[in-house]
C-alpha cells in the first residue's frame, strides 16, 4: 500500500505531535478527538508505542478520510 493522497503522509511530525496530545488543536470530528485522546493516555502509560499509535491513527484517517478533511487542513496545512 502506497498510502493515502487524502490524508498526509505518515512520516509528517504532527502525526507525532497528534497522538502524543502535544498539538494545541481542538477537534472538530468527535470521532478524531476521542481516538487522540486515549491514544495519549496509552502512550503515557506505556500501553503503546508512539510509532503504533501513529499507525493506529493513520488507518482511522484513511478510513474515513473525508470525515477528518477539516481537522487535517488546519494541523497539517498542506500535502
Amino acid at each position: 500500500m502506497l498510502g493515502n493522497t487524502n490524508i498526509p503522509p505518515k512520516n509528517r511530525p504532527e502525526w507525532r505531535s497528534i497522538v502524543t496530545g502535544s498539538s494545541d488543536h481542538h477537534f472538530d470530528n468527535f470521532v478524531l478527538k476521542m481516538k487522540c485522546f486515549k491514544t495519549s493516555n496509552q502512550i503515557k502509560s506505556g500501553q503503546i508505542t508512539i510509532e503504533d499509535a501513529v499507525e493506529d491513527l493513520y488507518k482511522l484517517a484513511s478510513k474515513y478520510s473525508r470525515s477528518v478533511q477539516r481537522d487535517f487542513k488546519i494541523i497539517f496545512k498542506e500535502w
